[in-house]
Protein backbone atom coordinates (compact mmCIF):
# COMPACT_ATOMS: atom_id res chain seq x y z
CA UNK A 1 0.00 0.00 0.00
CA UNK A 2 1.09 3.71 -0.46
CA UNK A 3 0.65 6.35 1.70
CA UNK A 4 -0.44 10.04 0.37
CA UNK A 5 3.40 10.99 1.50
CA UNK A 6 4.67 9.16 -0.72
CA UNK A 7 2.30 10.04 -3.81
CA UNK A 8 2.61 13.90 -2.54
CA UNK A 9 6.68 13.39 -3.22
CA UNK A 10 6.31 12.96 -6.44
CA UNK A 11 5.74 15.63 -8.75
CA UNK A 12 3.09 16.14 -11.48
CA UNK A 13 1.80 19.27 -13.09
CA UNK A 14 -1.20 18.90 -10.47
CA UNK A 15 -1.16 21.22 -7.61
CA UNK A 16 -2.66 19.21 -5.39
CA UNK A 17 -3.26 15.51 -5.37
CA UNK A 18 -6.56 13.47 -4.95
CA UNK A 19 -7.31 12.12 -2.18
CA UNK A 20 -9.20 8.95 -3.22
CA UNK A 21 -6.33 7.64 -5.34
CA UNK A 22 -4.49 6.60 -2.19
CA UNK A 23 -5.02 2.73 -1.30
CA UNK A 24 -8.04 2.92 -3.66
CA UNK A 25 -7.81 -0.36 -6.04
CA UNK A 26 -10.26 -0.10 -8.84
CA UNK A 27 -12.21 2.67 -7.91
CA UNK A 28 -15.62 2.95 -9.27
CA UNK A 29 -15.77 6.25 -12.00
CA UNK A 30 -17.77 8.03 -9.64
CA UNK A 31 -15.10 8.85 -7.00
CA UNK A 32 -12.59 10.06 -9.68
CA UNK A 33 -15.58 12.68 -10.41
CA UNK A 34 -16.05 13.23 -6.67
CA UNK A 35 -11.93 13.48 -6.61
CA UNK A 36 -12.02 16.24 -9.48
CA UNK A 37 -14.91 18.27 -7.53
CA UNK A 38 -12.78 18.19 -4.68
CA UNK A 39 -9.93 19.58 -6.46
CA UNK A 40 -11.59 21.92 -8.35
CA UNK A 41 -13.51 23.68 -5.25
CA UNK A 42 -16.75 24.41 -6.92
CA UNK A 43 -18.94 23.04 -4.12
CA UNK A 44 -17.82 26.28 -2.09
CA UNK A 45 -18.94 28.75 -4.47
CA UNK A 46 -22.29 26.78 -5.51
CA UNK A 47 -23.61 26.42 -1.53
CA UNK A 48 -23.49 30.10 -1.74
CA UNK A 49 -26.93 30.48 -3.64
CA UNK A 50 -27.25 26.28 -4.32
CA UNK A 51 -30.83 26.28 -5.36
CA UNK A 52 -30.09 29.15 -8.39
CA UNK A 53 -26.62 27.38 -8.86
CA UNK A 54 -26.67 23.58 -8.11
CA UNK A 55 -24.24 22.91 -10.73
CA UNK A 56 -21.39 24.99 -11.92
CA UNK A 57 -18.48 24.98 -14.28
CA UNK A 58 -15.18 26.69 -14.45
CA UNK A 59 -13.54 28.09 -18.06
CA UNK A 60 -10.27 29.62 -16.85
CA UNK A 61 -11.17 32.28 -14.31
CA UNK A 62 -14.46 32.74 -15.16
CA UNK A 63 -17.83 30.42 -13.43
CA UNK A 64 -20.79 29.54 -15.61
CA UNK A 65 -23.85 28.13 -15.17
CA UNK A 66 -24.61 25.70 -18.22
CA UNK A 67 -27.53 23.93 -16.68
CA UNK A 68 -29.90 25.35 -19.64
CA UNK A 69 -27.47 25.21 -22.31
CA UNK A 70 -28.18 22.89 -25.25
CA UNK A 71 -24.77 21.52 -25.73
CA UNK A 72 -24.70 20.59 -29.12
CA UNK A 73 -22.66 17.14 -27.87
CA UNK A 74 -25.69 16.27 -25.87
CA UNK A 75 -25.98 16.94 -21.93
CA UNK A 76 -23.68 14.11 -21.17
CA UNK A 77 -20.76 16.21 -21.57
CA UNK A 78 -22.61 18.85 -18.89
CA UNK A 79 -23.57 16.39 -16.26
CA UNK A 80 -20.43 14.59 -16.28
CA UNK A 81 -18.42 17.66 -16.03
CA UNK A 82 -20.69 19.39 -13.13
CA UNK A 83 -18.63 21.29 -10.37
CA UNK A 84 -15.39 21.09 -11.78
CA UNK A 85 -12.90 22.99 -13.79
CA UNK A 86 -13.32 21.97 -17.45
CA UNK A 87 -10.88 24.53 -18.98
CA UNK A 88 -8.47 21.64 -20.55
CA UNK A 89 -11.47 19.74 -21.62
CA UNK A 90 -13.08 23.38 -23.09
CA UNK A 91 -9.52 23.87 -25.10
CA UNK A 92 -9.12 21.08 -26.56
CA UNK A 93 -13.04 20.00 -27.54
CA UNK A 94 -13.39 22.90 -29.68
CA UNK A 95 -11.44 23.69 -32.80
CA UNK A 96 -13.28 26.46 -33.30
CA UNK A 97 -12.65 27.89 -30.17
CA UNK A 98 -13.67 31.75 -30.79
CA UNK A 99 -17.05 30.49 -31.48
CA UNK A 100 -17.16 28.55 -28.49
CA UNK A 101 -15.72 31.67 -26.79
CA UNK A 102 -18.47 33.36 -28.15
CA UNK A 103 -21.33 31.27 -26.12
CA UNK A 104 -19.57 31.68 -22.69
CA UNK A 105 -20.70 35.69 -21.61
CA UNK A 106 -24.25 34.37 -21.56
CA UNK A 107 -23.79 32.06 -19.19
CA UNK A 108 -21.67 33.78 -16.87
CA UNK A 109 -21.56 33.96 -13.11
CA UNK A 110 -20.80 37.40 -11.20
CA UNK A 111 -19.71 35.77 -7.93
CA UNK A 112 -19.99 38.17 -5.13
CA UNK A 113 -17.35 40.60 -4.09
CA UNK A 114 -16.37 38.63 -0.93
CA UNK A 115 -15.99 35.53 -2.85
CA UNK A 116 -12.77 34.72 -4.69
CA UNK A 117 -11.56 31.81 -7.16
CA UNK A 118 -8.81 29.84 -6.00
CA UNK A 119 -5.98 29.04 -7.89
CA UNK A 120 -7.11 26.72 -10.73
CA UNK A 121 -4.97 22.93 -9.89
CA UNK A 122 -4.11 22.59 -13.29
CA UNK A 123 -2.89 26.08 -13.99
CA UNK A 124 0.71 25.25 -15.21
CA UNK A 125 -1.30 23.82 -18.41
CA UNK A 126 -1.25 27.41 -20.01
CA UNK A 127 -3.18 28.42 -23.19
CA UNK A 128 -1.65 31.79 -23.89
CA UNK A 129 -3.05 32.95 -27.81
CA UNK A 130 0.06 32.95 -29.33
CA UNK A 131 1.47 30.12 -27.40
CA UNK A 132 2.15 26.47 -28.64
CA UNK A 133 -0.86 24.92 -28.42
CA UNK A 134 -3.20 27.30 -29.58
CA UNK A 135 -1.11 28.33 -32.60
CA UNK A 136 -0.77 24.61 -33.25
CA UNK A 137 -4.77 24.28 -33.07
CA UNK A 138 -5.79 27.21 -35.34
CA UNK A 139 -3.85 26.23 -38.06
CA UNK A 140 -5.02 22.87 -37.97
CA UNK A 141 -8.65 24.08 -38.10
CA UNK A 142 -7.46 26.04 -40.99
CA UNK A 143 -6.34 23.02 -42.92
CA UNK A 144 -9.27 20.38 -41.65
CA UNK A 145 -11.95 23.39 -43.32
CA UNK A 146 -10.35 21.80 -46.79
CA UNK A 147 -10.64 18.22 -45.54
CA UNK A 148 -14.08 16.08 -45.94
CA UNK A 149 -14.63 14.31 -43.51
CA UNK A 150 -17.79 12.42 -44.16
CA UNK A 151 -15.94 9.72 -46.29
CA UNK A 152 -14.03 8.74 -43.52
CA UNK A 153 -17.38 8.95 -41.04
CA UNK A 154 -19.58 6.59 -43.54
CA UNK A 155 -16.79 4.12 -43.63
CA UNK A 156 -16.09 3.96 -39.91
CA UNK A 157 -19.71 3.72 -39.56
CA UNK A 158 -19.96 1.11 -42.36
CA UNK A 159 -17.32 -1.35 -40.05
CA UNK A 160 -19.45 -0.62 -36.36
CA UNK A 161 -22.96 -1.89 -38.28
CA UNK A 162 -20.54 -4.52 -40.05
CA UNK A 163 -19.35 -5.95 -36.76
CA UNK A 164 -22.76 -5.62 -34.83
CA UNK A 165 -24.23 -7.15 -37.16
CA UNK A 166 -22.32 -10.32 -37.83
CA UNK A 167 -22.00 -10.63 -34.00
CA UNK A 168 -25.41 -10.94 -33.27
CA UNK A 169 -25.48 -13.48 -36.51
CA UNK A 170 -22.72 -15.50 -34.94
CA UNK A 171 -24.31 -15.51 -31.39
CA UNK A 172 -27.54 -16.76 -32.87
CA UNK A 173 -25.90 -19.34 -34.76
CA UNK A 174 -23.92 -20.50 -31.74
CA UNK A 175 -27.31 -21.68 -29.48
CA UNK A 176 -28.86 -22.47 -32.59
CA UNK A 177 -29.89 -26.33 -33.05
CA UNK A 178 -28.33 -26.46 -36.19
CA UNK A 179 -24.53 -26.70 -34.77
CA UNK A 180 -23.33 -28.89 -32.41
CA UNK A 181 -19.91 -29.06 -30.26
CA UNK A 182 -17.15 -28.36 -31.51
CA UNK A 183 -18.81 -26.21 -34.32
CA UNK A 184 -21.13 -24.21 -31.87
CA UNK A 185 -18.21 -23.40 -29.19
CA UNK A 186 -16.15 -22.12 -32.58
CA UNK A 187 -18.83 -19.69 -33.31
CA UNK A 188 -18.68 -18.93 -29.84
CA UNK A 189 -15.55 -17.85 -29.65
CA UNK A 190 -16.05 -15.94 -33.25
CA UNK A 191 -18.68 -13.92 -31.40
CA UNK A 192 -16.67 -12.72 -28.58
CA UNK A 193 -13.48 -11.90 -31.09
CA UNK A 194 -16.34 -9.57 -33.43
CA UNK A 195 -17.64 -8.47 -29.97
CA UNK A 196 -14.50 -6.88 -28.81
CA UNK A 197 -13.79 -5.82 -32.56
CA UNK A 198 -17.17 -4.03 -31.90
CA UNK A 199 -16.15 -2.75 -28.66
CA UNK A 200 -12.90 -0.97 -29.91
CA UNK A 201 -14.69 0.07 -32.75
CA UNK A 202 -17.10 1.89 -30.75
CA UNK A 203 -14.26 4.00 -29.31
CA UNK A 204 -14.74 6.45 -32.35
CA UNK A 205 -18.19 7.52 -31.46
CA UNK A 206 -18.00 8.07 -27.90
CA UNK A 207 -15.86 11.43 -29.06
CA UNK A 208 -18.57 12.39 -31.33
CA UNK A 209 -21.98 13.82 -29.83
CA UNK A 210 -24.30 11.68 -28.52
CA UNK A 211 -25.29 8.39 -31.77
CA UNK A 212 -26.30 5.21 -31.03
CA UNK A 213 -23.52 3.82 -31.86
CA UNK A 214 -21.84 4.73 -29.14
CA UNK A 215 -23.84 2.42 -27.27
CA UNK A 216 -22.89 -0.45 -28.86
CA UNK A 217 -20.26 -0.96 -26.50
CA UNK A 218 -22.99 -1.44 -23.71
CA UNK A 219 -23.50 -4.90 -25.23
CA UNK A 220 -19.85 -5.98 -23.17
CA UNK A 221 -21.57 -4.87 -20.00
CA UNK A 222 -19.32 -1.83 -19.64
CA UNK A 223 -20.90 1.90 -19.22
CA UNK A 224 -20.33 3.99 -22.33
CA UNK A 225 -21.20 6.61 -19.94
CA UNK A 226 -18.52 5.69 -17.28
CA UNK A 227 -15.86 5.49 -20.06
CA UNK A 228 -16.78 8.59 -21.92
CA UNK A 229 -15.57 9.74 -18.39
CA UNK A 230 -12.76 7.55 -17.56
CA UNK A 231 -11.34 7.62 -21.15
CA UNK A 232 -12.74 10.72 -22.54
CA UNK A 233 -12.84 12.82 -19.50
CA UNK A 234 -9.90 11.73 -17.76
CA UNK A 235 -7.31 10.08 -19.97
CA UNK A 236 -7.59 12.35 -22.79
CA UNK A 237 -7.67 15.80 -21.19
CA UNK A 238 -5.20 14.57 -18.27
CA UNK A 239 -3.09 11.86 -20.31
CA UNK A 240 -0.43 9.72 -18.59
CA UNK A 241 -0.44 12.05 -15.08
CA UNK A 242 -2.06 11.69 -11.73
CA UNK A 243 -5.10 12.88 -12.91
CA UNK A 244 -5.59 10.10 -14.89
CA UNK A 245 -7.89 7.60 -13.67
CA UNK A 246 -6.63 5.02 -16.69
CA UNK A 247 -3.52 5.59 -15.18
CA UNK A 248 -3.94 5.37 -11.25
CA UNK A 249 -6.73 3.25 -11.62
CA UNK A 250 -4.84 0.32 -11.12
CA UNK A 251 -3.06 1.41 -7.91
CA UNK A 252 -1.34 -0.13 -5.61
CA UNK A 253 -1.60 -3.78 -8.11
CA UNK A 254 0.11 -1.71 -10.56
CA UNK A 255 1.71 1.62 -10.43
CA UNK A 256 2.54 3.39 -13.69
CA UNK A 257 2.95 6.54 -12.19
CA UNK A 258 6.46 6.49 -10.27
CA UNK A 259 5.94 6.60 -6.52
CA UNK A 260 9.16 7.12 -4.14
CA UNK A 261 10.53 4.22 -2.67
CA UNK A 262 8.51 1.58 -4.30
CA UNK A 263 11.15 -0.56 -6.22
CA UNK A 264 8.38 -3.68 -6.61
CA UNK A 265 7.22 -6.04 -9.52
CA UNK A 266 4.33 -3.63 -9.30
CA UNK A 267 6.35 -1.19 -10.91
CA UNK A 268 8.27 -2.34 -13.42
CA UNK A 269 5.29 -4.49 -15.01
CA UNK A 270 3.49 -1.48 -16.39
CA UNK A 271 7.10 -1.21 -18.28
CA UNK A 272 7.14 -4.56 -19.91
CA UNK A 273 3.20 -4.16 -20.67
CA UNK A 274 4.35 -0.44 -22.27
CA UNK A 275 7.29 -2.12 -24.52
CA UNK A 276 5.77 -5.07 -25.32
CA UNK A 277 1.61 -4.91 -25.59
CA UNK A 278 2.00 -1.29 -26.94
CA UNK A 279 4.40 -1.61 -29.77
CA UNK A 280 2.99 -5.06 -30.98
CA UNK A 281 -0.52 -2.95 -30.66
CA UNK A 282 0.52 -0.14 -33.12
CA UNK A 283 2.02 -2.76 -35.64
CA UNK A 284 -0.95 -4.21 -36.09
CA UNK A 285 -2.64 -1.23 -36.39
CA UNK A 286 -0.84 0.13 -39.49
CA UNK A 287 -0.19 -3.22 -41.02
CA UNK A 288 -3.77 -4.37 -40.93
CA UNK A 289 -6.42 -1.17 -40.56
CA UNK A 290 -9.13 -3.09 -41.74
CA UNK A 291 -8.56 -5.31 -38.85
CA UNK A 292 -8.45 -2.50 -36.34
CA UNK A 293 -11.03 0.09 -37.06
CA UNK A 294 -10.67 1.99 -34.17
CA UNK A 295 -7.59 3.60 -34.98
CA UNK A 296 -8.97 5.17 -38.24
CA UNK A 297 -12.00 7.43 -38.29
CA UNK A 298 -13.55 11.07 -38.95
CA UNK A 299 -11.51 12.56 -36.19
CA UNK A 300 -7.52 13.71 -35.97
CA UNK A 301 -6.23 12.66 -32.46
CA UNK A 302 -3.78 14.92 -31.08
CA UNK A 303 -0.68 13.54 -28.80
CA UNK A 304 0.13 15.19 -26.15
CA UNK A 305 2.70 18.41 -26.97
CA UNK A 306 4.56 19.82 -23.84
CA UNK A 307 6.22 23.32 -24.18
CA UNK A 308 8.20 24.44 -20.92
CA UNK A 309 7.86 27.86 -20.36
CA UNK A 310 9.93 29.59 -17.51
CA UNK A 311 7.88 31.16 -14.87
CA UNK A 312 9.16 33.65 -12.46
CA UNK A 313 5.62 34.28 -10.63
CA UNK A 314 5.13 31.24 -8.96
CA UNK A 315 8.21 29.36 -6.86
CA UNK A 316 6.36 26.12 -6.17
CA UNK A 317 6.73 25.40 -9.57
CA UNK A 318 9.78 26.77 -11.31
CA UNK A 319 8.65 26.00 -14.82
CA UNK A 320 4.78 26.28 -16.39
CA UNK A 321 3.65 23.68 -19.29
CA UNK A 322 1.97 24.47 -22.50
CA UNK A 323 -0.40 21.27 -22.55
CA UNK A 324 -2.22 20.37 -26.21
CA UNK A 325 -4.02 17.75 -24.57
CA UNK A 326 -6.39 16.08 -27.81
CA UNK A 327 -8.08 17.25 -30.24
CA UNK A 328 -11.81 15.67 -31.62
CA UNK A 329 -13.09 16.74 -34.92
CA UNK A 330 -16.64 15.66 -36.10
Amino acid sequence: MISSEEIASTKFFSRAYPKERVNKALPDIALWIQSKQNLDQLHAISKLDHKKYPNLWRVHDGIYDFTNFQHPGGYDFLEMTANTDVTELFESSHPNIEKARALLSKYRIDLPKEVSLPPRNTDRLLFEPDGFYCTLRSRIFEVLKTIKTVPYLQSTSFVLDSLLIGYFVVQILSISPFFSPPVSYALALLSGFLLACLANCSHNFWHLKNNWRMYSFDLTCYSSYEWRISHGYSHHTYPNSVLDYEVWAFEPLLYFLPITGKKNVNSFLPLFFILTVFPVGMFLAVSFPSSFPCFFSSRIDMSVLIVAEENTHDTHFPTKISLGTYFTFD
